[in-house]
Order: structure tokens, then sequence, then C-alpha cells
């Protein structure tokens, strides 16, 4: 896969905002891991909320505070979207519900190193992002996006970017390795990890 150099990545930058943004992009590999990246129309309803009443524990760290959210405030609506946008793409996994959430609050230089949530089988990842990194806050084309990595079966390694702006929502199989460019901006994001089971097929008679 080519690199990008780093006019490539203020291109893409300058093209990864939301009145760019279309439709749906869905990535996949032949390992039976997926991204989704899509918007979502209510954030807004979760930023008021997401770090007063939904929060159950809260975390400080250097780099961010994080703050464990109560999955019972995870909404209706917002897991009924979710639901949708999973059937729109994969028709063989069924039975979603919210398994574990949180928050986080990225202070001056706050990132994520790369990591996967495994820690329970059968996991859907959900990330939602409520800030936009303007050019005088980013010292390269990259800080503050997220980042992924998905594996082909012949070794080769898909690595996608998400530039973060306001309702911007990637959802991905648990398995997919991710994690977060340091930024001078501060930087929040709202986690969902959703457990589900795969459709039964009825054996032909």
């Amino acid at each position: 896969m080519a690199q990008l150099n780093h006019v490539e990545w203020d291109d893409f930058i300058k093209n990864s905002n939301a009145e760019h943004f279309t439709e749906d992009n869905f990535y996949a590999t032949n390992t039976n891991q997926f991204i989704i990246e899509t918007q979502y129309p209510d954030y807004k309803e979760i930023e008021q909320k997401m770090f007063t009443t939904m929060v159950d524990e809260v975390g400080e760290y250097p780099d961010r505070t994080q703050y464990s959210i109560f999955t019972t405030q995870v909404s209706n609506k917002l897991s009924d979207w979710f639901t949708n946008k999973i059937k729109k793409h994969m028709n063989y996994i069924t039975n979603m519900y919210p398994f574990e959430s949180w928050a986080i609050n990225y202070k001056d230089g706050g990132y994520q190193a790369v990591h996967n949530h495994t820690k329970q089988p059968n996991l859907i990842s959900m990330i939602m992002f409520f800030d936009t990194i303007t050019d005088a806050q980013r010292k390269q084309p990259t800080d503050g996006c997220t980042f992924t990595l998905m594996p082909h079966t012949d070794g080769e390694q898909m690595c996608s970017h998400f530039n973060p702006y306001p309702g911007k929502v990637v959802i991905f199989d648990g398995k997919v390795y991710h994690g977060t460019y340091p930024c001078k901006a501060p930087r929040r994001s709202f986690v969902v990890n959703y457990k589900y089971e795969y459709v039964t097929m009825e054996p032909r008679n």
C-alpha cells in the first residue's frame, strides 16, 4: 500500500470534513474485519450529557480524563441507529446491545496507543467525535486523527485514517487495531462497545 506524503495528507484532511460527507464508507478485509465511517445526526443530544448525567466513574490521567458511562444511559435511539447501520452493510449480525461505554476528554498532547477491544468475544466498537481540529492546532496533517489497521490474509495491512469533526462516527469490529495520534487541541470522544450474536441459519429439510 502506497504511503501518503505530507502534501497528500494535507489534501486528505482538507477533504475529510462534514461538508464532504455524502454516504457511509465501508471498509473490509478477507479476515472478517470491517470498518464503517459515517455520521450521527443527533450527536448534540449525547454531547450535552455525556460528561454529566451519563457518568458512572471518572479517571484522571496525564493526557486525558476518562469517564465510565452507565450502559443504561446509552439511548435506544442511538442503539437503533447503530443496529440499522450494521444491518445495512452486514446481514449476519443480530441482537446487538450496549456492553460497556466511556467518554474521553483529551488534554494537550493526548493520544491513544494502538490497541483493540477483544477482552470479550463478539464486540463491535463505535467512536463518536465532537470537535474539529483547526489547521492552526495541527503540527502534522494527521494530528488528532484516529487510525486503524486491518490485516489481509497475504500479510498486507490496510491502514485507514479518520479526521474528527462533530458527529463523525467510526464503527469497527472489536478485533481491529486502532489508536489516535497526539494533538495540541483538546478533543472529546464517546465510545460504546456493543455485544452481538451471529444470525443462526436454519438447516434445510
